[in-house]
């Protein structure tokens, strides 16, 4: 079977589980590749996740849950630990969330190419006003409509619609999401089509069960291997069983297994837990043509069974020879999106959050402070703590007073009590160490985008705008890459939520968003438009933009007229998000009655030079007029000469004709003599031969009588 029969044949399996037509060694075969893969993938990001794991126990504050007590240096020591990954983390995910939503709207659409225009009936007349009207007026009224920009209106509405409104969970999971990427510095999403409730889904992973190796250059689409580690309970394993997309198999002895993912840990009283899945995008040569074709492929990890194998690419995307019919490649369809913090200065795939780069520096942190509270608590003990000499005399040699309370004393007579007794030495928290923690706390800062001017923490009053905004583009300067990066994975998030709505929209849905009510169908996403993100790469925060606002609003009243007054306080209602912010903008004033006197003047000084200039064309029309006078009596002389000349060519011609046909009329003549003459000759010789005949045969036969 040629190997494109055999992909059609695997792209409409039962349930599009490849599975059913392998036997259980290859099915073992394929296990073990997809096992060893992840195994390699795992340790490539080992110290990423390590590092990853450390800093949000930190963050948890898991050394703080610990019941038991610190003994070192002195007992119940302190075991505080400095938010600042918390701090960091929060003021990141906050600075980038605000790039999410514009406006009410999350998503906009472009058109790609040439528009064009269509006519549309209005059909808003009303039966009074076609009543009023006289009866030429009465004809129905149509109205323009750029097709492609009107299509491009309803698809970003729709977008914005389905994933503000619609969604339960859409801009949840981004919050949740910010926050993972700013901590971890990467953070992933799976966008599919969920057959069972028909619906266009999007599930939030946690990086640590998205496993890549980590030497991955460049997009997802050059990884080896993509694996997803995946939970499901019982009903779940049963339904894609029954749906044919699970091989059946014995999953009752999983359920004793305890999972060691924090996330998903099961309780020992669960009725129902998760099991663990592995879900694999790899590269499998299941057509035996040489070439290896990209699936999903779903192991029980801790059976290391195969329970299904499903095609992760359409039929357009084989790219088939015409001529061999042979396979020359196949794109895979990745659903799996990718958000990145700050790339790794190795160049691995696995970016660095903030777990990586404030990481020691809390530590750090966290041990100066733990030594200044330490100390403070020795410090404040020792007032009740020291050393009392055998001559001071008391019933307990343990002193603990308390208020109100006189504890009788035997002491010689004339030996003051305060020389009997020493307290503990101890010094005051050293001044070094509380200045190395202000210095550990303000760098640490400065690192995890927490200036103050990003925080909003700087008195900046009677400061001119144009130093705000400057002073806010260097403090932004090394955040907007991470604002980069977020625009474009929206970016390709957005066009996946396209073409998951082109493939699955069966039906027109009716929609009413912002005001405006309209009809969605399948048609609508087409090639035709481009879809992107409505945030801002270039805004880092909220104070950015204020202050590019204020700037523009202090350069249009200083330099009056240099700018569109409208056009600028359209911008202004648009920025701070005002709800309908045409409707805000106020038309241009109409303009000042003209002066009479000044519009005479200005007639006169305009019609100057056209009358001029009709003079000087009038003197030139004169001289050209001479000029043409001349020339007619040049072209009458011409055609004179002309026509003599063609006289004496007509009577040269008569000439020639009547010699030619005075010359074939000679010519005849003399065909007619020569013909005459050849008749005549030819009669003669056959005259003169017949009468040679005639001799003949009148002489005696010689032959005969001898």
């Amino acid at each position: 079977m040629p190997a494109i029969d055999t992909l059609l044949k695997f792209l409409n399996a039962p349930g599009k589980n490849v599975a059913v037509y392998l036997d259980d060694d290859k099915l073992d075969e394929i296990a073990k590749c997809v096992i060893d893969g992840y195994r390699i993938d795992e340790d490539s990001r080992s110290k990423w996740l390590k590092v990853n794991t450390i800093a949000m126990d930190m963050v948890r504050g898991e050394e703080l849950l610990n019941t038991q007590d610190k003994d070192f240096p002195i007992p119940n020591a302190s075991k505080v630990i400095y938010p600042l990954l918390n701090n960091a983390i929060i003021q990141s995910a906050s600075m980038l969330i605000m790039h999410l939503v514009r406006n009410d709207k999350v998503a906009e659409c472009a058109v790609l190419g040439e528009d064009h225009q269509r006519v549309i009936p209005n059909m808003g007349l009303n039966q009074g006003n076609m009543q009023q009207q006289g009866p030429q007026q009465q004809q129905p009224q149509v109205k323009l409509e750029w097709v492609k920009a009107e299509k491009a209106k309803r698809v970003s509405d729709f977008l914005s619609y389905e994933l503000l409104i619609e969604s339960d969970s859409w801009l949840e999971d981004e919050h949740r999401l910010m926050g993972i990427v700013s901590a971890w510095g990467v953070g992933f999403k799976e966008l599919y089509y969920d057959a069972s409730i028909q619906k266009n889904c999007s599930e939030l992973i946690p990086p640590e069960d998205v496993i890549i190796n980590n030497n991955l250059y460049g997009p997802l689409e050059n990884a080896r291997r993509i694996t997803i580690r995946k939970y499901l309970t019982k009903n779940d394993i049963i339904e894609k069983i029954r749906a044919q997309e699970f091989l059946d198999f014995d999953f009752d002895e999983l359920e004793s297994n305890e999972m060691t993912n924090n996330a998903h840990q099961n309780d020992s009283k669960e009725s129902n837990p998760v099991i663990e899945f592995f879900k694999q995008l790899c590269y499998i040569d299941l057509d035996n043509d040489g070439y290896e074709e990209p699936y999903n492929v779903w192991i029980a990890v801790q059976k290391q069974e195969i329970l299904k194998i499903e095609p992760a690419f359409k039929f357009k995307q084989i790219n088939v020879d015409p001529v061999k019919g042979t396979i020359l490649s196949i794109r895979p369809t990745i659903n799996l999106i990718d958000r990145h913090y700050i790339s790794s200065p190795e160049g691995k795939y696995y970016s660095y959050g903030l777990n990586h780069l404030l990481l020691h520096q809390n530590k750090s942190i966290t041990t100066v402070l733990r030594q200044l509270l330490d100390a403070g608590t020795i410090r404040n003990a020792a007032a009740s703590t020291g050393f009392v000499s055998k001559a001071l005399k008391t019933r307990e040699r343990t002193l603990r007073i308390s208020m109100g309370q006189f504890i009788p004393v035997d002491l010689p007579q004339g030996v003051p009590i305060d020389s009997q007794i020493m307290n503990l030495p101890a010094q005051e928290p050293s001044q070094v160490l509380l200045q190395l923690l202000e210095l550990l706390i303000a760098s640490a800062k400065e690192t995890g985008f927490l200036t103050e001017m990003l925080t909003g923490q700087t008195e900046m009053q009677n400061v001119p705008a144009t130093t705000v905004l400057a002073t806010l583009e260097q403090a932004t300067r090394s955040f907007k890459p991470v604002v980069q990066k977020m625009y474009r994975s929206l970016k390709k998030e957005f066009k996946l939520w396209f073409e998951l709505y082109k493939q699955y929209l069966d039906i027109s849905k009716y929609v009413r968003f912002q005001g405006t009510s309209f009809v969605v169908s399948k048609d609508d996403f087409d090639d035709s438009l481009d879809i992107c993100p409505v945030a801002d790469p270039t805004m880092s925060s909220e104070a950015h933009k204020y202050a590019r606002i204020q700037a523009l609003q202090n350069f249009m009243q200083n330099v009056p007229g240099a700018t569109n007054a409208q056009a600028g306080a359209l911008m202004f209602y648009t920025e701070l998000q005002f709800p309908n912010p045409e409707s805000l903008v106020a038309p241009p004033p109409p303009p000042p009655p003209p002066d009479p006197k000044l519009i005479e003047a200005q007639t006169k000084a305009q019609l100057a030079p056209a009358q001029q200039h009709v003079a000087d064309m009038k003197a030139t029309t004169g001289l050209i007029k001479a000029q043409t006078d001349i020339r007619k009596t040049d072209i009458k002389e011409g055609d004179l000469a002309l026509k003599t000349e063609k006289h004496k060519v007509d009577t040269a011609k008569t000439v020639v004709d009547a010699h030619k046909e005075m010359m074939d009329v000679l010519n005849e003549h003399a065909k007619l003599q020569v013909d005459a003459y050849n008749a005549h000759t030819k009669r003669d010789t056959e005259q003169h031969r017949n009468a040679i005949l005639d001799r003949e045969s009148r002489k005696p036969d010689n032959t005969q009588g001898n």
